[in-house]
């Protein structure tokens, strides 16, 4: 399966040969806009299995129940929730498996990005006072 980084977006990604747009002292928030955009998050075999033991359930089960093929079919991604919300942000806009997240999520900002990201991204922003 291709573990090449891509995204929720329709827009093309931008695979990060730098950090100059992202803040030095960037942390993320866990807001959750990221992963509210309309997109792909695609899966490599250690993703289907880290996700798979993290919900308790088999990887063949996880597979039917969360994935799709890939738009260049040569491999799986996570099969959007309702809205293009990602299948697996709850209804506070947190990760429900964010100990187990696929490497594309937690590659954000820093292996890459999208146009514009920082315009909706909250670790992009001061902290709260």
């Amino acid at each position: 399966m291709n573990s090449e980084p891509s995204t929720r977006h329709d827009s093309a990604p931008i695979l990060a040969k730098s950090e100059s747009s992202v803040p030095a002292d960037f942390v993320c928030r866990r807001c959750g806009n990221c992963c509210q955009i309309a997109g792909e998050v695609r899966l490599d075999d250690r993703d289907i299995n880290r996700i798979a033991r993290f919900l308790q359930t088999s990887r063949g089960a996880f597979v039917e129940r969360y994935t799709r093929l890939a738009r260049d079919r040569r491999g799986l991604a996570l099969i959007d929730g309702e809205g293009d919300r990602c299948i697996f942000l709850d209804p506070q806009n947190h990760c429900a498996i964010n100990p187990a997240k696929p490497r594309q999520c937690r590659g954000f900002p820093r292996r890459w990005r999208n146009p514009g990201f920082e315009a909706s991204c909250r670790g992009c922003s001061p902290p709260p006072a």
